[in-house]
Protein backbone atom coordinates (compact mmCIF):
# COMPACT_ATOMS: atom_id res chain seq x y z
CA UNK A 1 0.00 0.00 0.00
CA UNK A 2 3.32 2.55 0.78
CA UNK A 3 4.78 1.43 -2.02
CA UNK A 4 1.27 2.89 -4.27
CA UNK A 5 0.51 5.80 -2.67
CA UNK A 6 4.21 6.95 -2.73
CA UNK A 7 4.22 5.77 -6.65
CA UNK A 8 0.64 7.74 -7.23
CA UNK A 9 1.64 11.28 -6.28
CA UNK A 10 -0.97 13.71 -4.46
CA UNK A 11 -0.01 16.27 -7.21
CA UNK A 12 -0.89 13.96 -9.54
CA UNK A 13 -3.04 16.25 -12.46
CA UNK A 14 -5.73 12.90 -12.48
CA UNK A 15 -5.49 12.77 -8.93
CA UNK A 16 -6.44 16.07 -8.72
CA UNK A 17 -9.11 15.54 -11.03
CA UNK A 18 -10.96 13.04 -9.61
CA UNK A 19 -11.24 15.65 -6.24
CA UNK A 20 -12.90 17.91 -8.83
CA UNK A 21 -14.88 15.48 -10.28
CA UNK A 22 -16.05 14.30 -7.00
CA UNK A 23 -16.74 17.72 -5.50
CA UNK A 24 -19.00 18.51 -8.27
CA UNK A 25 -20.84 15.52 -8.44
CA UNK A 26 -21.45 15.81 -4.87
CA UNK A 27 -22.92 19.24 -5.11
CA UNK A 28 -25.30 17.44 -7.69
CA UNK A 29 -24.61 20.85 -10.43
CA UNK A 30 -27.20 20.75 -13.03
CA UNK A 31 -26.82 21.83 -16.84
CA UNK A 32 -28.46 24.39 -17.81
CA UNK A 33 -28.83 25.80 -21.48
CA UNK A 34 -27.56 29.48 -22.09
CA UNK A 35 -30.38 32.00 -22.51
CA UNK A 36 -31.54 33.01 -25.71
CA UNK A 37 -33.56 36.02 -26.26
CA UNK A 38 -36.10 34.76 -28.98
CA UNK A 39 -39.99 34.40 -29.71
CA UNK A 40 -40.09 30.96 -30.59
CA UNK A 41 -43.53 31.34 -32.57
CA UNK A 42 -41.67 34.03 -34.75
CA UNK A 43 -39.92 33.47 -37.81
CA UNK A 44 -36.15 33.65 -37.81
CA UNK A 45 -33.55 34.56 -40.51
CA UNK A 46 -30.15 32.48 -39.65
CA UNK A 47 -26.96 33.11 -41.41
CA UNK A 48 -24.60 30.62 -40.91
CA UNK A 49 -21.93 28.28 -41.63
CA UNK A 50 -21.54 24.45 -42.15
CA UNK A 51 -19.34 23.39 -38.81
CA UNK A 52 -19.13 19.72 -39.30
CA UNK A 53 -19.68 17.60 -42.80
CA UNK A 54 -23.18 17.24 -43.35
CA UNK A 55 -24.64 13.77 -43.17
CA UNK A 56 -26.53 12.18 -46.36
CA UNK A 57 -28.84 9.56 -44.42
CA UNK A 58 -31.51 7.65 -46.36
CA UNK A 59 -35.03 10.15 -45.97
CA UNK A 60 -32.72 13.52 -44.80
CA UNK A 61 -29.57 15.56 -44.41
CA UNK A 62 -28.28 16.47 -41.39
CA UNK A 63 -26.06 19.30 -41.04
CA UNK A 64 -24.89 21.45 -37.86
CA UNK A 65 -24.81 25.50 -38.35
CA UNK A 66 -22.66 28.11 -36.47
CA UNK A 67 -24.87 31.20 -36.85
CA UNK A 68 -23.11 34.14 -37.90
CA UNK A 69 -25.91 36.16 -37.72
CA UNK A 70 -29.58 35.90 -36.20
CA UNK A 71 -32.36 38.09 -36.55
CA UNK A 72 -36.33 38.53 -35.43
CA UNK A 73 -38.33 41.26 -36.72
CA UNK A 74 -34.92 43.15 -38.20
CA UNK A 75 -33.60 43.13 -34.82
CA UNK A 76 -30.04 41.19 -34.36
CA UNK A 77 -29.59 38.37 -31.55
CA UNK A 78 -26.69 37.48 -30.10
CA UNK A 79 -26.33 33.69 -30.05
CA UNK A 80 -24.01 31.25 -27.84
CA UNK A 81 -24.37 27.78 -29.46
CA UNK A 82 -24.95 25.95 -32.75
CA UNK A 83 -27.99 24.82 -34.84
CA UNK A 84 -28.92 21.10 -35.69
CA UNK A 85 -30.81 21.47 -39.18
CA UNK A 86 -32.43 18.57 -40.59
CA UNK A 87 -33.30 19.16 -44.44
CA UNK A 88 -36.12 16.50 -46.29
CA UNK A 89 -38.15 16.36 -49.51
CA UNK A 90 -40.55 14.93 -51.01
CA UNK A 91 -38.10 13.78 -53.09
CA UNK A 92 -36.87 9.74 -51.70
CA UNK A 93 -33.19 10.41 -52.41
CA UNK A 94 -31.31 13.10 -50.52
CA UNK A 95 -28.91 12.53 -52.57
CA UNK A 96 -30.13 14.88 -55.05
CA UNK A 97 -31.20 17.25 -52.90
CA UNK A 98 -28.33 19.20 -54.06
CA UNK A 99 -26.00 19.91 -56.98
CA UNK A 100 -23.18 20.41 -56.05
CA UNK A 101 -23.68 18.84 -52.43
CA UNK A 102 -23.70 20.13 -49.73
CA UNK A 103 -19.88 20.64 -48.10
CA UNK A 104 -18.30 21.87 -44.85
CA UNK A 105 -18.07 26.12 -44.67
CA UNK A 106 -20.54 26.69 -46.80
CA UNK A 107 -22.55 29.70 -45.80
CA UNK A 108 -26.28 29.75 -45.65
CA UNK A 109 -28.83 31.90 -45.30
CA UNK A 110 -32.45 30.38 -43.88
CA UNK A 111 -36.36 31.73 -43.33
CA UNK A 112 -36.88 29.21 -40.37
CA UNK A 113 -38.94 28.70 -36.89
CA UNK A 114 -36.10 27.20 -33.89
CA UNK A 115 -37.46 24.66 -32.07
CA UNK A 116 -36.23 23.19 -28.65
CA UNK A 117 -35.04 19.73 -28.27
CA UNK A 118 -37.09 17.36 -27.60
CA UNK A 119 -37.79 16.24 -24.12
CA UNK A 120 -40.20 13.27 -22.62
CA UNK A 121 -39.78 14.10 -18.73
CA UNK A 122 -40.19 10.06 -17.32
CA UNK A 123 -38.71 9.72 -13.56
CA UNK A 124 -35.17 8.17 -13.23
CA UNK A 125 -34.01 9.02 -16.90
CA UNK A 126 -31.32 10.93 -18.21
CA UNK A 127 -32.09 14.35 -19.81
CA UNK A 128 -30.91 14.56 -23.00
CA UNK A 129 -31.38 17.91 -24.01
CA UNK A 130 -28.37 18.33 -21.22
CA UNK A 131 -26.23 16.28 -23.73
CA UNK A 132 -27.09 18.37 -26.72
CA UNK A 133 -26.52 22.23 -24.66
CA UNK A 134 -22.93 20.04 -23.31
CA UNK A 135 -22.34 19.93 -27.24
CA UNK A 136 -23.05 23.75 -27.61
CA UNK A 137 -26.63 22.56 -29.68
CA UNK A 138 -29.26 24.64 -28.28
CA UNK A 139 -32.19 24.56 -31.11
CA UNK A 140 -33.26 22.17 -34.30
CA UNK A 141 -34.40 23.75 -37.16
CA UNK A 142 -36.75 21.04 -39.29
CA UNK A 143 -37.02 22.21 -43.02
CA UNK A 144 -39.68 20.60 -45.12
CA UNK A 145 -37.56 21.26 -48.79
CA UNK A 146 -33.93 22.03 -49.86
CA UNK A 147 -35.60 25.59 -51.46
CA UNK A 148 -35.85 26.78 -47.98
CA UNK A 149 -31.58 26.87 -48.29
CA UNK A 150 -30.16 29.65 -49.85
CA UNK A 151 -26.63 29.10 -50.45
CA UNK A 152 -23.83 32.66 -50.55
CA UNK A 153 -20.41 31.51 -50.27
CA UNK A 154 -17.56 29.81 -48.03
CA UNK A 155 -16.54 30.54 -44.69
CA UNK A 156 -12.70 31.06 -44.33
CA UNK A 157 -12.19 28.12 -42.43
CA UNK A 158 -13.89 26.25 -45.17
CA UNK A 159 -11.46 27.20 -47.47
CA UNK A 160 -8.72 25.90 -45.81
CA UNK A 161 -10.10 22.43 -44.77
CA UNK A 162 -11.91 21.61 -48.13
CA UNK A 163 -9.52 19.15 -49.24
CA UNK A 164 -9.93 16.97 -46.73
CA UNK A 165 -13.87 17.15 -46.61
CA UNK A 166 -13.65 17.15 -50.17
CA UNK A 167 -11.66 13.76 -49.90
CA UNK A 168 -14.29 12.29 -47.16
CA UNK A 169 -16.74 13.36 -49.91
CA UNK A 170 -15.03 10.94 -52.49
CA UNK A 171 -14.62 8.45 -49.76
CA UNK A 172 -18.54 8.31 -49.01
CA UNK A 173 -19.22 7.97 -52.36
CA UNK A 174 -17.11 5.12 -53.08
CA UNK A 175 -18.13 3.36 -50.17
CA UNK A 176 -22.17 3.81 -51.32
CA UNK A 177 -21.37 1.76 -54.41
CA UNK A 178 -18.85 -0.56 -53.18
CA UNK A 179 -20.10 -1.75 -49.88
CA UNK A 180 -23.86 -3.64 -48.59
CA UNK A 181 -25.85 -1.54 -46.50
CA UNK A 182 -24.99 -2.87 -42.92
CA UNK A 183 -21.06 -2.84 -44.06
CA UNK A 184 -21.12 0.99 -45.07
CA UNK A 185 -23.13 1.67 -41.32
CA UNK A 186 -20.41 0.42 -39.64
CA UNK A 187 -17.86 2.07 -41.71
CA UNK A 188 -19.52 5.28 -41.18
CA UNK A 189 -20.49 4.96 -37.51
CA UNK A 190 -17.04 3.31 -35.80
CA UNK A 191 -14.65 4.66 -38.29
CA UNK A 192 -16.37 8.45 -38.82
CA UNK A 193 -18.72 8.66 -36.37
CA UNK A 194 -21.29 9.10 -38.05
CA UNK A 195 -23.77 7.46 -35.20
CA UNK A 196 -26.95 8.94 -36.72
CA UNK A 197 -26.34 6.34 -40.10
CA UNK A 198 -27.59 3.92 -37.16
CA UNK A 199 -31.24 3.20 -37.07
CA UNK A 200 -33.32 2.96 -34.32
CA UNK A 201 -33.23 -0.49 -34.48
CA UNK A 202 -28.76 -0.86 -34.38
CA UNK A 203 -29.07 1.46 -31.18
CA UNK A 204 -31.04 -0.56 -29.24
CA UNK A 205 -29.23 -3.64 -30.22
CA UNK A 206 -25.62 -2.00 -29.40
CA UNK A 207 -27.54 -0.67 -26.21
CA UNK A 208 -28.95 -4.28 -25.67
CA UNK A 209 -25.60 -5.83 -25.94
CA UNK A 210 -23.43 -3.39 -23.91
CA UNK A 211 -21.00 -2.05 -27.07
CA UNK A 212 -22.12 1.73 -27.58
CA UNK A 213 -18.84 2.62 -26.20
CA UNK A 214 -17.38 0.95 -29.26
CA UNK A 215 -19.30 2.95 -31.66
CA UNK A 216 -18.25 6.36 -29.82
CA UNK A 217 -14.92 7.82 -31.92
CA UNK A 218 -12.51 8.09 -28.45
CA UNK A 219 -9.83 6.65 -27.02
CA UNK A 220 -10.24 3.27 -28.24
CA UNK A 221 -10.33 4.62 -32.18
CA UNK A 222 -7.72 6.96 -31.77
CA UNK A 223 -4.94 4.75 -29.61
CA UNK A 224 -5.53 2.26 -32.43
CA UNK A 225 -4.99 4.61 -35.45
CA UNK A 226 -2.05 5.84 -33.41
CA UNK A 227 -0.39 2.40 -33.05
CA UNK A 228 -1.05 1.68 -36.48
CA UNK A 229 0.28 5.03 -37.78
CA UNK A 230 3.67 4.32 -35.13
CA UNK A 231 3.98 0.88 -36.71
CA UNK A 232 4.32 2.49 -40.52
CA UNK A 233 6.50 4.95 -39.39
CA UNK A 234 8.84 4.61 -36.24
CA UNK A 235 11.82 3.61 -38.19
CA UNK A 236 11.69 7.21 -39.56
CA UNK A 237 12.59 8.37 -36.55
CA UNK A 238 11.65 12.07 -36.01
CA UNK A 239 9.89 12.54 -39.21
CA UNK A 240 8.12 9.67 -38.50
CA UNK A 241 6.76 11.16 -35.60
CA UNK A 242 5.66 14.03 -37.34
CA UNK A 243 3.74 12.07 -39.74
CA UNK A 244 2.17 9.95 -36.96
CA UNK A 245 1.00 13.09 -35.06
CA UNK A 246 -0.43 14.72 -38.23
CA UNK A 247 -2.35 11.71 -39.30
CA UNK A 248 -3.69 12.00 -35.28
CA UNK A 249 -4.83 15.43 -35.53
CA UNK A 250 -6.22 15.14 -39.60
CA UNK A 251 -8.55 12.18 -38.19
CA UNK A 252 -9.57 14.00 -34.78
CA UNK A 253 -10.68 16.76 -37.25
CA UNK A 254 -11.94 14.92 -39.94
CA UNK A 255 -14.55 13.02 -37.57
CA UNK A 256 -15.81 16.23 -35.94
CA UNK A 257 -13.58 17.10 -33.41
CA UNK A 258 -15.69 15.75 -30.79
CA UNK A 259 -15.27 15.80 -27.38
CA UNK A 260 -14.36 13.08 -26.20
CA UNK A 261 -11.91 12.41 -29.47
CA UNK A 262 -10.39 16.30 -28.85
CA UNK A 263 -9.49 14.81 -25.64
CA UNK A 264 -8.21 11.31 -26.81
CA UNK A 265 -6.03 13.51 -29.38
CA UNK A 266 -4.53 15.51 -26.47
CA UNK A 267 -4.14 12.53 -24.38
CA UNK A 268 -2.51 10.74 -27.21
CA UNK A 269 -0.21 13.28 -28.44
CA UNK A 270 1.43 13.79 -25.13
CA UNK A 271 1.61 10.64 -24.22
CA UNK A 272 3.18 10.02 -27.74
CA UNK A 273 5.43 12.89 -26.72
CA UNK A 274 6.07 11.26 -23.18
CA UNK A 275 7.20 7.95 -25.26
CA UNK A 276 9.70 9.69 -27.13
CA UNK A 277 11.36 11.17 -24.12
CA UNK A 278 11.21 7.54 -22.68
CA UNK A 279 9.06 8.44 -19.98
CA UNK A 280 6.77 5.42 -20.51
CA UNK A 281 4.98 5.45 -16.74
CA UNK A 282 3.77 8.88 -17.41
CA UNK A 283 0.10 7.55 -18.38
CA UNK A 284 -2.05 9.08 -15.80
CA UNK A 285 -0.29 12.10 -15.98
CA UNK A 286 -0.62 12.86 -19.31
CA UNK A 287 -4.54 11.48 -19.14
CA UNK A 288 -4.69 14.30 -16.48
CA UNK A 289 -3.26 16.69 -17.90
CA UNK A 290 -5.23 16.53 -21.50
CA UNK A 291 -8.40 16.54 -18.75
CA UNK A 292 -7.34 19.59 -17.09
CA UNK A 293 -6.59 21.40 -20.81
CA UNK A 294 -10.05 20.58 -21.90
CA UNK A 295 -11.63 21.68 -18.70
CA UNK A 296 -9.93 24.84 -18.54
CA UNK A 297 -10.97 25.66 -21.94
CA UNK A 298 -15.10 24.35 -21.49
CA UNK A 299 -16.06 23.80 -17.66
CA UNK A 300 -19.10 21.96 -19.15
CA UNK A 301 -16.82 19.76 -20.79
CA UNK A 302 -16.91 17.47 -17.40
CA UNK A 303 -20.89 16.86 -17.56
CA UNK A 304 -20.89 15.45 -21.34
CA UNK A 305 -21.30 11.29 -21.53
CA UNK A 306 -18.20 11.00 -24.02
CA UNK A 307 -15.97 12.53 -21.86
CA UNK A 308 -17.29 10.44 -19.00
CA UNK A 309 -16.88 7.61 -20.52
CA UNK A 310 -13.58 8.39 -22.34
CA UNK A 311 -11.99 9.34 -18.90
CA UNK A 312 -13.18 6.33 -16.92
CA UNK A 313 -12.07 3.95 -19.73
CA UNK A 314 -8.25 5.29 -19.53
CA UNK A 315 -8.22 5.63 -15.88
CA UNK A 316 -9.41 1.80 -15.65
CA UNK A 317 -6.55 0.89 -18.06
CA UNK A 318 -3.89 3.29 -16.11
CA UNK A 319 -4.83 1.87 -12.38
CA UNK A 320 -6.04 -1.91 -13.38
CA UNK A 321 -4.57 -2.82 -16.64
CA UNK A 322 -0.95 -1.32 -17.08
CA UNK A 323 0.10 -2.73 -13.46
CA UNK A 324 -0.53 -6.04 -14.90
CA UNK A 325 0.89 -5.91 -18.48
CA UNK A 326 4.50 -7.92 -16.60
CA UNK A 327 2.51 -10.82 -15.80
CA UNK A 328 0.90 -11.00 -19.87
CA UNK A 329 4.57 -10.42 -21.15
CA UNK A 330 5.44 -13.50 -18.99
CA UNK A 331 3.03 -15.21 -20.13
CA UNK A 332 3.92 -14.77 -24.09
CA UNK A 333 7.66 -15.26 -23.53
CA UNK A 334 6.78 -18.13 -21.63
CA UNK A 335 4.34 -19.67 -24.34
CA UNK A 336 7.28 -18.36 -26.63
CA UNK A 337 10.31 -20.37 -24.65
CA UNK A 338 8.02 -23.79 -24.76
CA UNK A 339 9.13 -24.05 -28.76
CA UNK A 340 12.60 -23.05 -27.96
CA UNK A 341 16.16 -24.27 -26.82
CA UNK A 342 16.51 -20.58 -24.83
CA UNK A 343 16.59 -21.46 -20.71
CA UNK A 344 15.58 -18.52 -18.72
CA UNK A 345 18.02 -18.36 -15.43
CA UNK A 346 15.87 -15.53 -13.79
CA UNK A 347 14.45 -15.93 -10.56
CA UNK A 348 12.34 -12.18 -10.19
CA UNK A 349 8.63 -12.87 -9.45
CA UNK A 350 7.68 -12.23 -13.63
CA UNK A 351 10.06 -14.90 -14.67
CA UNK A 352 8.46 -17.62 -12.21
CA UNK A 353 4.95 -17.13 -14.00
CA UNK A 354 6.91 -17.67 -17.74
CA UNK A 355 8.77 -20.85 -16.54
CA UNK A 356 5.47 -22.82 -15.53
CA UNK A 357 3.85 -21.10 -18.64
CA UNK A 358 7.24 -23.40 -20.34
CA UNK A 359 6.93 -26.48 -18.29
CA UNK A 360 3.53 -27.24 -18.81
CA UNK A 361 3.38 -26.25 -22.26
CA UNK A 362 6.51 -28.62 -23.26
CA UNK A 363 5.21 -31.69 -20.68
CA UNK A 364 1.87 -31.48 -22.72
CA UNK A 365 3.39 -30.43 -26.32
CA UNK A 366 6.35 -32.89 -26.44
CA UNK A 367 5.52 -35.49 -28.42
CA UNK A 368 4.72 -32.41 -31.12
CA UNK A 369 7.12 -32.68 -34.18
CA UNK A 370 9.50 -29.49 -33.69
CA UNK A 371 8.37 -28.18 -37.17
CA UNK A 372 4.90 -27.85 -36.08
CA UNK A 373 5.74 -26.56 -32.56
CA UNK A 374 8.28 -23.36 -34.28
CA UNK A 375 4.81 -22.84 -36.51
CA UNK A 376 2.90 -22.45 -33.35
CA UNK A 377 5.78 -20.16 -31.03
CA UNK A 378 4.27 -16.83 -32.40
CA UNK A 379 0.71 -17.44 -30.99
CA UNK A 380 2.31 -16.63 -27.59
CA UNK A 381 2.10 -12.50 -28.75
CA UNK A 382 -1.60 -13.17 -29.45
CA UNK A 383 -1.92 -14.81 -26.47
CA UNK A 384 -0.78 -12.03 -24.59
CA UNK A 385 -2.73 -9.68 -26.91
CA UNK A 386 -6.30 -11.31 -26.25
CA UNK A 387 -5.63 -11.61 -22.57
CA UNK A 388 -5.12 -7.52 -22.53
CA UNK A 389 -8.11 -6.92 -24.50
CA UNK A 390 -9.81 -9.64 -22.08
CA UNK A 391 -8.57 -7.97 -19.10
CA UNK A 392 -9.11 -4.37 -20.43
CA UNK A 393 -12.55 -5.22 -21.24
CA UNK A 394 -13.52 -6.31 -17.74
CA UNK A 395 -12.21 -3.35 -15.66
CA UNK A 396 -13.48 -1.29 -18.30
CA UNK A 397 -17.18 -2.35 -17.36
CA UNK A 398 -16.52 -2.41 -13.90
CA UNK A 399 -15.30 1.67 -13.71
CA UNK A 400 -18.12 2.59 -16.23
CA UNK A 401 -20.96 0.81 -14.79
CA UNK A 402 -22.75 3.38 -12.66
CA UNK A 403 -22.36 5.96 -15.80
CA UNK A 404 -23.84 3.12 -18.19
CA UNK A 405 -26.54 2.83 -15.83
CA UNK A 406 -27.27 6.56 -15.53
CA UNK A 407 -27.97 7.16 -19.18
CA UNK A 408 -29.13 3.72 -20.48
CA UNK A 409 -31.14 2.45 -17.55
CA UNK A 410 -29.85 -0.98 -18.38
CA UNK A 411 -27.90 -3.44 -16.75
CA UNK A 412 -26.54 -5.44 -18.90
CA UNK A 413 -25.58 -8.70 -16.83
CA UNK A 414 -23.73 -10.85 -20.15
CA UNK A 415 -22.04 -7.71 -21.24
CA UNK A 416 -18.34 -8.39 -19.67
CA UNK A 417 -18.61 -11.91 -22.16
CA UNK A 418 -19.77 -9.86 -25.21
CA UNK A 419 -17.06 -7.39 -24.63
CA UNK A 420 -14.75 -10.04 -24.44
CA UNK A 421 -15.86 -11.54 -27.71
CA UNK A 422 -16.58 -8.05 -30.37
CA UNK A 423 -13.58 -5.99 -28.60
CA UNK A 424 -10.72 -8.11 -30.49
CA UNK A 425 -12.70 -7.90 -33.72
CA UNK A 426 -13.32 -4.37 -33.42
CA UNK A 427 -9.54 -3.61 -33.16
CA UNK A 428 -8.75 -5.46 -36.56
CA UNK A 429 -11.79 -3.52 -38.16
CA UNK A 430 -10.80 0.47 -37.22
CA UNK A 431 -6.70 -0.34 -39.24
CA UNK A 432 -9.18 -2.07 -41.57
CA UNK A 433 -11.07 0.85 -42.27
CA UNK A 434 -7.91 3.03 -42.09
CA UNK A 435 -6.48 1.49 -44.66
CA UNK A 436 -9.73 1.51 -47.17
CA UNK A 437 -9.94 5.21 -46.47
CA UNK A 438 -6.60 6.05 -47.46
CA UNK A 439 -6.38 3.42 -50.67
CA UNK A 440 -9.27 3.46 -51.92
CA UNK A 441 -8.40 5.64 -55.21
CA UNK A 442 -5.94 3.34 -56.16
CA UNK A 443 -6.68 -0.12 -58.23
CA UNK A 444 -6.84 -2.25 -55.53
CA UNK A 445 -9.38 0.42 -54.33
CA UNK A 446 -12.33 -1.81 -54.75
CA UNK A 447 -10.57 -5.22 -54.03
CA UNK A 448 -9.90 -3.75 -50.14
CA UNK A 449 -13.48 -2.72 -49.94
CA UNK A 450 -14.33 -6.12 -50.57
CA UNK A 451 -12.39 -7.32 -48.00
CA UNK A 452 -13.10 -4.67 -45.41
CA UNK A 453 -17.11 -5.39 -46.61
CA UNK A 454 -17.49 -8.87 -46.16
CA UNK A 455 -15.34 -8.99 -43.04
CA UNK A 456 -18.00 -5.57 -41.82
CA UNK A 457 -20.90 -8.48 -42.96
CA UNK A 458 -19.56 -10.67 -40.78
CA UNK A 459 -19.29 -8.44 -37.22
CA UNK A 460 -22.45 -7.26 -38.35
CA UNK A 461 -24.30 -11.09 -38.07
CA UNK A 462 -22.16 -11.63 -35.51
CA UNK A 463 -23.86 -8.71 -32.83
CA UNK A 464 -27.34 -10.41 -33.86
CA UNK A 465 -26.62 -13.99 -33.56
CA UNK A 466 -25.60 -12.52 -30.06
CA UNK A 467 -28.37 -10.76 -28.94
CA UNK A 468 -30.21 -13.83 -27.98
CA UNK A 469 -27.90 -14.07 -25.69
CA UNK A 470 -28.11 -10.90 -24.22
CA UNK A 471 -29.53 -10.74 -20.45
CA UNK A 472 -30.83 -7.14 -19.74
CA UNK A 473 -32.57 -5.62 -16.37
CA UNK A 474 -33.60 -2.02 -16.26
CA UNK A 475 -33.16 -0.36 -13.37
CA UNK A 476 -33.61 3.48 -12.28
CA UNK A 477 -31.31 5.93 -12.79
CA UNK A 478 -28.56 6.53 -9.96
CA UNK A 479 -28.02 9.68 -8.59
CA UNK A 480 -25.24 11.38 -7.71
CA UNK A 481 -24.08 10.47 -4.25
CA UNK A 482 -24.75 6.91 -5.55
CA UNK A 483 -22.09 6.82 -8.50
CA UNK A 484 -19.66 8.75 -5.89
CA UNK A 485 -20.48 6.26 -2.85
CA UNK A 486 -19.59 3.65 -5.99
CA UNK A 487 -16.42 4.96 -7.04
CA UNK A 488 -15.20 5.25 -3.60
CA UNK A 489 -15.66 2.01 -2.44
CA UNK A 490 -14.18 0.48 -5.60
CA UNK A 491 -11.35 2.39 -5.41
CA UNK A 492 -10.41 2.16 -1.77
CA UNK A 493 -10.55 -1.23 -2.13
CA UNK A 494 -8.49 -1.13 -4.21
CA UNK A 495 -5.76 0.65 -3.17
CA UNK A 496 -6.12 0.04 0.72
CA UNK A 497 -6.01 -3.25 0.58
CA UNK A 498 -3.74 -5.99 0.19
CA UNK A 499 -3.07 -8.82 -2.30
CA UNK A 500 -5.94 -10.92 -2.74
CA UNK A 501 -8.18 -8.72 -0.34
CA UNK A 502 -8.66 -6.27 -3.43
CA UNK A 503 -11.03 -8.59 -4.94
CA UNK A 504 -13.83 -6.67 -2.59
CA UNK A 505 -14.04 -4.05 -5.11
CA UNK A 506 -16.23 -6.51 -6.54
CA UNK A 507 -18.99 -5.81 -4.27
CA UNK A 508 -18.88 -2.82 -5.04
CA UNK A 509 -21.45 -3.42 -8.24
CA UNK A 510 -23.47 -5.90 -5.69
CA UNK A 511 -23.91 -3.20 -3.22
CA UNK A 512 -25.24 -0.32 -6.70
CA UNK A 513 -27.44 -3.34 -7.48
CA UNK A 514 -29.12 -3.74 -4.24
CA UNK A 515 -29.56 0.46 -4.15
CA UNK A 516 -30.83 0.20 -7.54
CA UNK A 517 -33.65 -2.10 -6.79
Amino acid sequence: MLYRLKTFCLFNPCFLLALGVSALMGSCYEVTRPQVTLKDDHLTQVEGWISRPPQVLDDYIYLELSPLHVQQHEESITYPGRLAVYISSSHPDPKTYFDPPLGYGEILRLNCFLEDPAYYEIPGVADFRQVLWIQGILHRIRLKSPLQVERIGHHPMGRFLSPLFGYVQKFHTFAQNHLATNALKLVRSVFLGQKRVLEESDQALLKQLGIFHLFVVSGFHVSIIVLFLHWQFYRWGLLGRILVLTGLWTYVVLVGAGLPTLRAGIMMTLFYLLLGFGLSRQFLNALGLSALILLAVSPDVLFSSGFQFSYLCLCAIGLLVLPYQARMQSLYRGFQDAFTEKVSVDRAAPAKLQRRVRFFLEEKLHFWPRPWRIFLSPLGWALSYFLSLALCGCVIQLLTLPVTLYYTNRWVWTQWVINLLLVPFFTLFVPACLVLFLTFWLPTGPLVARLVGTYAEGLFHLMNSLQDFSWVTYVRQPDASEILIYFLLFLSAYYFLPGKARLVMLLAPLWLWMVLQ
